[in-house]
């Protein structure tokens, strides 16, 4: 069973390793604003409609999301144009 105690959470963390630091700073950041905003709904079901596109980037360079990006607005751009 995992403890609730504050001191042994921050003892479990301090055991990771550090490529699962960021999935656990983005389920942080998940609790806090879950907490921050309960009337948004909305923004809840929008939060989880992205989390397969988190969850795909977490193996990501910076250098390869940029490029993921760039080639994907370059293919939206000409319809902009119209």
């Amino acid at each position: 069973m995992v403890s609730t105690e504050r001191s042994a959470i921050h003892e479990a963390v301090d055991g990771l390793k550090t490529s699962s630091l960021q999935p656990l700073a983005a389920f942080i950041k998940y609790l806090q604003q879950s907490e921050q905003e309960e009337g948004s709904l909305w923004a809840q079901k929008l939060y989880d409609l992205f989390a397969p596109a988190r969850e795909a980037v977490l193996e990501m360079s910076e250098d390869e999301i940029n490029q993921l990006l760039d080639e994907e607005l370059e293919a939206v751009r000409p319809l902009q144009a119209n």
